[in-house]
């Protein structure tokens, strides 16, 4: 009578294949959501410095702006009138800093409008 079934050698190499793919796919499954906690990251900056633009070219009247810059102003500026609705900061998945400043700049040369936000810049994770 012939036995039927695998040999031990035959299981362990089944066991190995299948952990080593397990670990190819959870090392891509990883790097997959890190970047894409990046790109939010990178995103929330990107909305902050359009909605400081966006503020300070619908409120010029009230900040004066020179030919090279516009005052500095807190992002609680932003937060109050509505430009910004986040109460969480996906750079650092703590409360978003209202004390951070923006800078609002002007080339000269072009006439546009270049604002930085001074916050967490990319994803502390």
């Amino acid at each position: 009578m012939k036995n039927k079934g695998f040999t031990l050698i035959e299981l362990l190499a089944v066991i190995l294949i299948l952990g080593s793919l397990s670990t190819i796919i959870t090392i891509s499954i990883m790097k997959t959501m890190h970047n894409a906690r990046v790109k939010e990251c990178e995103t929330f900056v990107k909305k902050i410095e359009d909605s400081a633009c966006t503020y300070v070219a619908l409120t010029n009247k009230t900040i004066t702006c020179n030919r090279n810059l516009c005052p500095d102003f807190k992002l609680s500026v932003l937060i109050s009138e509505g430009f910004i609705v986040e109460d969480t900061d996906p750079c650092t998945k703590e409360d978003v800093d209202a004390n951070a400043t923006i800078s609002v700049r002007w080339n000269a040369s072009t006439g546009e409008k270049t604002c930085t936000y001074n916050g967490v810049k990319e994803y502390a994770g």
